[in-house]
């Protein structure tokens, strides 16, 4: 039998998925995710819980439409064999994003990822990117104020 994983082992599983998606090798996924039952949702983005196709195609699909697509982990917590972190995705909107033409636009959003861990691989994930944020700096869809005609802002915080 072998020992459990230590925390910072977890860590460094999860580190290595974050490394592997920012440089869009995603034939070395198989060191870090059990291909043979992995699951993941990407919510707005994945039809619900998909395989590992699905989820590599949706994956690609949003790296070709964001080139030098990277991920910066800025928060990042173990309990048990769960992982849960909040990474900044960015990268320049040069592809078809959401079916529109590319805005050539930077493109900087965050997103919440948890993943459950079984014999020290990732066998399920779930993953909540930020598309509103998405959507209106690639132009898709209005911020707050400028569909009344005023600034790019929001109102002051009470």
């Amino acid at each position: 039998m072998t020992a459990p994983l230590t925390t910072e082992q977890k860590k460094a599983i999860y580190r290595r998925l974050v490394e592997i998606l920012s440089s869009g090798n995603l034939s070395l996924l198989g060191e870090v995710l059990d291909l043979e039952c992995y699951q993941e949702i990407c919510v707005g983005v994945t039809p619900g819980w998909v395989g590992i196709e699905a989820a590599k195609q949706s994956f690609a699909g949003i790296a070709s439409a964001i080139s030098g697509l990277q991920m910066q982990i800025n928060d990042l917590l173990v309990e048990g064999d769960v992982i849960a972190a909040r990474l900044t995705a960015m990268g320049t909107n040069t592809g078809s994003l959401f079916g529109t033409p590319p805005s050539t636009k930077k493109i900087e959003f965050a997103t919440a990822d948890i993943v459950w861990l079984n014999n020290g691989k990732i066998v399920r994930r779930w993953l909540l990117p930020d598309l509103l944020s998405l959507m209106r700096q690639a132009g898709l869809v209005p911020f707050l104020n400028q569909s009344m005609g005023g600034e790019k802002t929001l109102p002051p915080a009470n």
